[in-house]
């Protein structure tokens, strides 16, 4: 898909809004096995494609936005083998 990031975030917003809105009283929990990693991915190739831009920050506020529009149905669950503190240190600041 050839979009601009932002449109990406855009869309990805949407469609994880869509599946955050599960029918009558049921309940969604979202497993994001290797958070660190998907965030470091996303942190490179956003920084390649908009020119400094931390799109793997976006990401995280809004997976942090939707989980507080969502939170009497919608549960987070993040895992990972990498220590999240130093992904962030190395790859979503500017240091």
């Amino acid at each position: 898909m050839d979009l601009p990031c932002d449109a990406r975030v855009v869309r990805f917003t949407l469609a994880f809004e869509g599946i955050c809105e599960p029918p009558g009283e049921s309940k969604l929990l979202l497993l994001f096995d290797e958070l660190p990693y998907m965030l470091q991915k996303i942190a490179v190739y956003g920084r390649r494609e908009t020119r400094g831009e931390n799109v793997a920050l976006e990401m995280l506020d809004t997976l942090r936005a939707v989980r507080a529009k969502h939170e009497r149905n919608l549960r987070m669950i993040f895992a990972g083998s990498v220590e999240l503190h130093s992904m962030i240190r190395h790859h979503l600041t500017d240091d």
